[in-house]
């Protein structure tokens, strides 16, 4: 009994201390998940595949960090991930961020994702394996204030999409300055004034479509957002660049207006907006980008168009499964006018005349 009076009169002498030391803890933790992150190398953010987003005004947060909240996940260790280790798993599970700002981005090796901001659902997002971290999500719409945002995973998406059920998680970005920017800005970036240079619209078969009034948003523009597809490099692309595959993937990108199209250089092609399947289409090689769908019927307002690559489409078209995707075209002056000064869509089901030449 004495024992434990004394024992008791030591926790009193220590109960400050404690007390300090615990509360001590809890603000560096606070802190931690909010605002004072590890930043990754840069040899290690150097690797990772923006797809043209510009990461200087951001910190990159490794999935070990702690403020990275881990759920269901093992670790693996490989010189291709960031620090040399990622999570994973082939069932379900999740990372979580809490943070400050107006923009927050997902890098990811592979795999099939739902991604929720304040627990209301960003949608499902999916990345094929390239061999480096990439950008899988990013937005830099949100309030400036602090959220919370959780990846998590879907094996049975994760199959659907790139054809197993592992899923493998690199880490986030986050504002270094919270508030201040967002991935799709340099000096000087305004996507109302984005457009491509003189001589490489002059690349573009545009048929009877009339281009003079809108913008030329290339593939692989700051604010345009690509899934599952590989860069490719030559002077036939759009400022010398184009997205492609041979599975599936997709680019998105949000404009203002009435009207929107797509650039694509060959293959097959499934067309959301808004969420909303519009149609499937496609274009055999003639070697320039040409215009393969096109739409002026939309309402007056902010729309997101999501283009798709179909092997099985593009088979049709080329022979080939593969897809390269050059860009969209949207009105310089949202709401004003269209593309033929009618609102018309390429026709979908028509097989092409001719096939490529390699």
């Amino acid at each position: 009994m004495k024992g434990n009076t004394l024992m008791k009169q030591n926790k009193k002498g220590f109960g400050f201390f404690a007390a300090l030391a615990a509360i001590s803890t809890a603000i560096c933790i606070l802190l931690s998940g909010i605002a004072v992150m590890a930043d990754v190398p840069a040899d290690d953010v150097a690797r990772i595949e923006t797809h043209g987003y510009d990461l200087s005004a951001f910190t990159v947060i490794d999935d070990t960090d702690e403020s990275v909240v881990i759920n269901n996940l093992a670790e693996t260790a490989a010189a291709v991930h960031l620090c040399g280790q990622a999570h994973f798993t082939g069932a379900v599970g999740s990372m979580t961020l809490t943070f400050e700002g107006n923009a927050v981005g997902v890098i990811v090796e592979k795999g099939g994702y739902e991604i929720f901001i304040d627990d209301e659902s960003m949608g499902m997002f999916w990345a094929s394996a390239i061999g480096a971290p990439q950008v899988m999500y990013y937005t830099g719409t949100l309030t400036n204030d602090t959220h919370t945002i959780t990846v998590t995973t879907n094996p049975e998406f994760a199959t659907e999409k790139i054809g197993e059920n592992y899923s493998v998680l690199e880490g986030f970005f986050v504002q270094t300055t919270p508030g201040t920017g967002s991935a799709a800005d340099d000096p000087g970036f305004d996507p109302a004034k984005q457009d491509i240079a003189a001589e490489e619209r002059a690349k573009i078969n545009a048929g009877n479509y009339d281009l003079t009034d809108f913008r030329i948003v290339d593939d692989c523009a700051p604010n345009v957002l690509a899934q599952g597809l590989s860069v490719t490099e030559h002077e036939s692309h759009l400022n010398g660049n184009a997205n492609f595959t041979a599975g599936t993937g997709s680019l998105s990108y949000t404009f203002e207006g009435t009207a929107v199209g797509v650039l694509v250089e060959k293959g097959g092609f499934e067309v959301e907006i808004d969420g909303t399947v519009i149609g499937r289409c496609g274009a055999a090689t003639i070697g320039a980008p040409q215009v393969v769908f096109y739409t002026g019927d939309l309402s007056n307002g902010t729309h997101t168009i999501k283009v798709t690559t179909v092997p099985d489409v593009s088979n049709e078209y080329t022979g080939e499964p593969w897809s390269v995707i050059e860009g969209f075209f949207v009105q310089k002056e949202p709401g004003v006018g269209s593309a033929d000064g009618a609102s018309q869509q390429p026709e979908t089901t028509e097989q092409p005349t001719e096939q490529p030449t390699e």
